[in-house]
């Protein structure tokens, strides 16, 4: 497995300093600081994963997201999808497939999201974005209605198929991403600094809250954010 760590403005160059790939947010592109912390990581010679924000409730249209390819020449991106909706992201994903092949703007490796309100409803998602010609998938936790469980089930059927690769999008809490550890996965988190910002040490569950990006993090939730890394990193790597 391989991780990205997702951190607030504050603890984005720790995020990047633990990170095996950069997974970039795209409505946090907006922010000088932020984009530094993605080029420093491109500098230590780390791929950049580009996501759409969808689940930061970003709306990005194909055009949108393509022209910001152009400018951050990405080696993977998300494209768009509507969280829990089927046909609306095998529509959205599509017209991106469709303009990125008329004029590409860099050598970016394309990944559909898996949604649908069921399992049968994210097999044939799974299966529609094969026919478009993905080979790279994200799986969602709020896609999978926030089960855990269902989403491993998920991906443990399917993982067997041939040219098929995996992604995890957020997780649900340490246990979650330790689940995978030894699988052939690539997988993005928050929760070390999400966890941080609300005074909890790894291992743990998911808070109810969502990260705050712009605000400043204390020298203790700095502190327990680097903790954090550190456990999961060992945990990971070392185990």
């Amino acid at each position: 497995m391989r991780v990205a760590f997702e951190a607030p403005l504050d603890g984005s160059l720790m995020g990047v300093a633990y990170s095996d790939f950069i997974f970039a947010i795209a409505p946090m592109l907006q922010h000088d600081k932020y984009r530094f912390c993605i080029e420093r990581g491109r500098q230590l010679g780390k791929e950049i994963w580009l996501d759409n924000g969808a689940y930061e409730g970003a709306v990005f249209s194909p055009e949108e997201l393509h022209a910001l390819c152009g400018q951050l020449t990405p080696d993977v991106v998300v494209a768009p999808d509507v969280i829990g909706d089927s046909k609306a992201t095998l529509q959205l994903t599509d017209n991106f497939i469709r303009y990125w092949m008329s004029d590409p703007p860099c050598d970016a490796r394309i990944m559909g999201v898996v949604q649908g309100e069921d399992r049968e409803d994210r097999a044939r998602c799974f299966h529609a974005l094969i026919e478009l010609g993905i080979d790279l998938f994200g799986l969602p936790l709020r896609g999978f209605q926030r089960d855990a469980e269902e989403r491993k089930r998920f991906y443990h059927e399917y993982n067997s198929m041939a040219d098929v690769n995996f992604h995890i999008l957020s997780t649900s809490g340490y246990d979650d991403m330790i689940a995978y550890r030894d699988e052939p996965v690539t997988l993005d988190t928050s929760l070390p600094f999400l966890c941080a910002q609300n005074n909890m040490l790894f291992p743990c569950d998911r808070p109810d809250t969502t990260l705050d990006w712009d605000r400043d993090m204390t020298d203790e939730e700095i502190a327990l954010a680097a903790k954090n890394l550190e456990i999961l990193w060992y945990g990971i790597h070392l185990h």
